[in-house]
């Protein structure tokens, strides 16, 4: 860069003289100073500007790629929450379809049950009917194995009267009277063994009974218990935004976390 003014002596009554020419051109050279210390402020300041403008740009690049990051990760959270919040909520449907399917096979081995229970009792029903019947049979034969004791003693008294053939009538009339009691017995055995089982059928029919009523009171037990898990009391989930955690609160349904697996179950 070249000067604005060369320097010269002014001296009384010597050369330069000083006139308006010389006057005119310091005057010229200062003002190019001032233009040029001018211009190198205007150059300085914006340098300066620039640099400010280029620091404060850079901090808010910083601030933004910052906050970019900070939502980048508030969004992979939220993802994730939501993929754990998806996957609870397809654990507790399948809770759900799994406690409605131990329900259906409860009410169907309550059914099988009760079926299996009716059918012991009209069975025990029918065999001391039957029993009854062969009882009465085995009393109308005792009456008549009597009746024919009867005829027998008669027939004995009417051979006693007879001279001709005392004797024979006699021995056969006493066979025949013991035949008749050993006959009447037997009958009333059998009559007592038929009254003993008939007793035993009633007996295992009011079993049957009974264990018909226990089965239905079991079985709407058990289906009381899961009917309350899956409609009385109704699991709540909650997402912890602050720490990620998924809750859970309310219902019989128990989860738990065994080698990074979600398990879950019942609580009956």
């Amino acid at each position: 860069m070249e000067k604005a003014y060369q320097r010269q002596c002014f001296e009384n009554e010597r050369e330069p003289s000083l006139n308006d020419d010389n006057i005119n051109q310091i005057d010229a050279a200062l003002n190019e100073v001032d233009d040029r210390v001018m211009e190198m402020h205007t150059k300085v300041f914006s340098a300066m500007k620039a640099e400010e403008i280029r620091q404060t740009n850079e901090t808010q690049r910083i601030a933004a790629e910052s906050v970019r990051k900070r939502a980048e990760d508030l969004r992979n959270n939220a993802e994730k929450m939501r993929k754990e919040s998806e996957t609870a909520r397809v654990a507790a449907e399948q809770g759900r379809l799994s406690a409605e399917t131990a329900r259906a096979a409860a009410e169907q081995i309550r059914q099988t049950n009760t079926t299996k229970a009716v059918q012991a009792a009209e069975n025990a029903t029918v065999n001391a009917a039957n029993a009854t019947k062969d009882c009465n049979k085995a009393t109308q034969s005792a009456n008549a194995v009597v009746t024919a004791a009867s005829s027998v003693i008669s027939a004995s008294i009417a051979a006693k009267e007879s001279e001709i053939n005392a004797n024979r009538s006699e021995t056969a009339a006493n066979s025949s009277k013991e035949t008749a009691i050993a006959s009447a017995e037997d009958a009333k055995e059998y009559c007592q063994n038929s009254k003993y089982y008939s007793t035993q059928s009633k007996n295992h029919s009011e079993t049957a009974k009974e264990y018909l009523i226990k089965t239905e009171l079991a079985g709407n037990e058990v289906i009381n218990k899961i009917n309350e898990a899956l409609e009385m009391n109704v699991p709540r989930f909650k997402v912890d935004l602050q720490t990620g955690n998924l809750l859970y609160n309310g219902g019989r349904f128990i989860f738990d976390v065994t080698n990074g697996n979600l398990e879950w179950g019942v609580a009956i």
